[in-house]
């Protein structure tokens, strides 16, 4: 029998939520630097000690802190800068230092990491001043701008493309010299394959990755008012309809294959949605099984269900 993966914000609980409540008022100390404005399927945000934290639409984000959202999951982040950090499904994204005191103060600074996934962003006030820090890492290259519209996809291996839709965006591999994307430089996009080597994509390498494309159009970096920001709901109960939505989802599932999976006297075989199987062999390890069958879901997608399948065995309940 698989052990249970007890995570914040997996199970509709009184207890769960009571974590997720109890790990958010850790954070609420430091200064936020910005908002959540959307997320679909499981976000999260851990803290340098290592706290972690289910966010939903509302919730507040600090500096020090990695955005990680679920296979299925996205995110739409606003900081106090007006800049705006869309996220797709699988990604870790952190921001390292922010440093913003208003337009017309003294140099700001804006660091991050992305670590892997697909990022879409539109820069705010911070990197506006020759004097600000603007910098985005990633494994093989950094990435400076002067206020921009650009899109990032990180593989597990570390290699990077920039795709660049408005302004400049200066890449340096390995901290060397930097390739300009963009309006002022030779292409639009590039590829960092290791940290020695940048190398432009042609229209034709570009329009040969439509899955790629098709990724970052879908993320949304329209800008987000202040006044848009302050009518945001109050983040713990965003948490709860997020769950309870969930929820629904999960049951109404369930509810096809329940039938075909327990009878007065056969079983079934559950394989959730990473590959782990969990024989039910009576009510209670089938409802063993459908808890992470659920869990399976919250931490994928809701057609998680696509890839269940029943084994033909048949064992009596005792």
């Amino acid at each position: 029998m698989g052990k249970l993966r007890p995570a914040c914000g997996r199970i509709v609980a009184a207890a769960t939520l009571l974590i997720c409540i109890l790990a958010s008022a850790a954070v609420q100390a430091q200064d936020s630097i910005g908002r959540v404005i959307l997320t679909t399927g499981v976000v999260t945000a851990t803290n340098a000690a290592g706290v972690e934290r289910e966010v939903a639409r509302g919730s507040e984000i600090f500096a020090e802190e990695s955005i990680t959202t679920s296979n299925g999951g996205s995110a739409k982040l606003r900081f106090t800068d007006g800049g705006v950090v869309s996220l797709d499904a699988d990604s870790v994204f952190t921001v390292n230092a922010y440093v913003y005191d208003g337009e017309g103060g003294a140099p700001d600074s804006m660091i991050m990491t992305m670590t892997r996934g697909t990022l879409r962003t539109l820069t705010g006030v911070i990197g506006d001043d020759p004097a600000d820090t603007y910098e985005m890492n990633t494994p093989f290259a950094s990435i400076g701008v002067r206020g921009t519209e650009y899109a990032l996809v990180v593989e597990p291996s570390g290699r990077v493309r920039v795709f660049v839709f408005d302004g400049s965006v200066a890449v340096s591999p390995g901290g060397g010299v930097p390739t300009v994307v963009g309006l002022t430089g030779d292409s639009d996009a590039v590829d960092v394959s290791d940290a020695n080597t940048v190398r432009e994509l042609s229209a034709d390498e570009i329009a040969a990755s439509p899955e790629i494309q098709a990724v970052i159009n879908r993320l949304d970096t329209t800008p987000v008012s202040q006044e848009a920001v302050d009518s945001l709901p109050a983040p713990d109960l965003a948490l709860v309809i997020q769950r309870n939505q969930n929820q629904q989802a999960q049951e109404e599932a369930l509810a096809e294959i329940q039938s075909e999976l327990v009878g007065e006297d056969a079983a079934g075989l559950l394989v959730d949605a990473t590959g782990q199987a969990i024989s039910a062999t009576d009510e209670t390890t089938f409802i063993q099984a459908r808890t992470i069958v659920i869990i399976s879901i919250s931490e994928n997608d809701d057609n998680a269900f696509d890839v269940t399948v029943r084994e033909n065995i048949s064992v009596s309940a005792n």
